[in-house]
């Protein structure tokens, strides 16, 4: 029987990816086992930032063991295609629109024939037979792609047109995940503020307000949107976030406190927009977690530009900001343009981030005291776990628990990154 090993790179969306290719490859009878043991590795790979990562992955696998066969999919471009063939010409290929594939790549790569499927029709990635990381958490994707055209991003060059999922299909995947036990239900894509965009309309608070009208007992957590959407639906949004289905968590990303730089990234809207959009949802929803993306030392980026950002930062106070050295991506308008010296790019991303964490600090310090459910959702280290409360805060416990399960926690500790909370266990 052969054995399969999956290592996956990236986001959620290409995490759920793993799993249904998992799960295709299960059902044709393969068996699933870590990477040690595995006849064959399957490497989803991430270029989004870059292809360094992803080549640096199947490079280790194959220094470890230069026999072991590969299969590299996910975001898998024309040039990637080149280098990996570099590191192994028999490695089997399939990029994130050929998931339904993986069998067969798999299967060719084991007799040492292998494919290369990169086709760029995107395809509906719902309803496929999944084997979940982890059992209590369901990643549901709802789109392909995105509707901007970011200077910056790769995404459209290997993700393509977007495709809106059917409603129906999302809401009968959701409808599994609950019945299979599932306490979290994380809504995922590249962009969903861009649902049925691609059909000329804003649908997302609809999609999720029929999530939320499911019969069970699970939360669910929508992934990023960004802000040129939810700036022409944010009552609907905020209308769908009352119910207490909803985590009160919100994926925003600016990128740059600056309009020109926003310009020059095409990001479609302003800072100013963006200032409203924070506001309006922290009025309606005190308590709420806010994360941010930004991308220190854009092209043409000067001094005052980037101390505009971090005005913004302190400005709005976000809970987590996931913080970015720009780097040129091939084929994107941005990596034509005037670069920002690299030492000077990471001195921003280095003050960034201690500003940054100071923020998360004092952000955090306001739940101490703070008593209520938490949701175990992932074993830690040294007899931790990790649970969530309703504003989707990472919160550590100690004793004895199983994943799914609601226990009541009050916080007595805090850092950067997480609460820390005493129980009755």
């Amino acid at each position: 029987m052969t054995t399969v090993s999956i290592l996956t790179q990236g986001c959620s969306a290409n995490a759920a990816e793993s799993e249904m290719m998992a799960g295709l490859l299960k059902k044709a009878g393969f068996t699933l086992d870590k990477r040690e043991l595995a006849d064959i590795v399957l490497v989803n790979v991430c270029t989004v930032k870059g292809e360094t990562t992803a080549l640096k992955a199947i490079r280790k696998i194959k220094e470890r063991d230069p026999t072991k066969k590969v299969v590299i999919a996910g975001c898998v471009t024309q040039r990637l295609l080149t280098k990996i063939r570099e590191i192994d010409e028999g490695a089997g290929i399939i990029n994130t629109h050929n998931v339904h594939n993986v069998v067969s790549i798999v299967e060719e790569t084991v007799h040492d024939t292998p494919l290369t499927a990169l086709s760029r029709e995107p395809e509906v990635k719902i309803g496929l037979p999944r084997v979940q990381k982890n059992p209590v958490i369901g990643i549901i994707p709802i789109l392909n792609s995105c509707a901007s055209h970011c200077t910056f991003c790769s995404t459209k060059l290997v993700k393509g047109k977007l495709l809106s999922y059917p409603k129906e299909a999302i809401i009968a995947e959701a409808r599994r995940m609950i019945a299979k036990g599932c306490k979290e239900l994380w809504v995922t894509s590249q962009d969903n503020g861009a649902y049925m965009l691609d059909k000329g309309q804003h649908e997302l608070p609809a999609l999720l307000e029929e999530l939320c009208a499911l019969q069970g007992d699970f939360k669910i957590r929508l992934g990023m949107t960004n802000p040129t959407h939810v700036i022409k639906m944010v009552h609907p949004l905020i209308k769908a976030y009352k119910d207490p289905h909803m985590f009160q968590f919100l994926h925003i990303p600016i990128q740059a406190g600056n309009d020109r730089i926003l310009e020059l990234m095409k990001r479609e809207n302003t800072v100013e927009e963006y200032l409203s959009i924070i506001d309006t949802f922290k009025k309606a929803f005190p308590g709420m977690t806010i994360a941010t993306d930004i991308i220190t030392g854009f092209p043409t980026e000067t001094e005052k530009e980037f101390l505009d950002t971090v005005d913004l930062i302190r400005k709005t106070m976000p809970d987590i900001v996931n913080i970015s050295r720009y780097r040129p991506r091939y084929g994107t308008l941005a990596a034509r343009m005037e670069q920002v010296p690299g030492d000077e790019t990471k001195r921003r991303s280095r003050l960034l981030t201690t500003i940054c964490n100071n923020v998360s600090q004092l952000r955090n310090e306001t739940w101490l005291g703070w008593q209520g459910d938490i949701l175990i959702d992932e074993q830690g280290k040294d007899g931790t776990w990790i649970g969530r409360n309703f504003a989707y805060k990472q919160v550590i416990v100690q004793g004895t628990f199983s994943l799914g399960e609601k226990v009541p926690g009050k916080v007595t500790k805090v850092t950067p990154w997480d609460l820390h909370a005493v129980t009755d266990s």
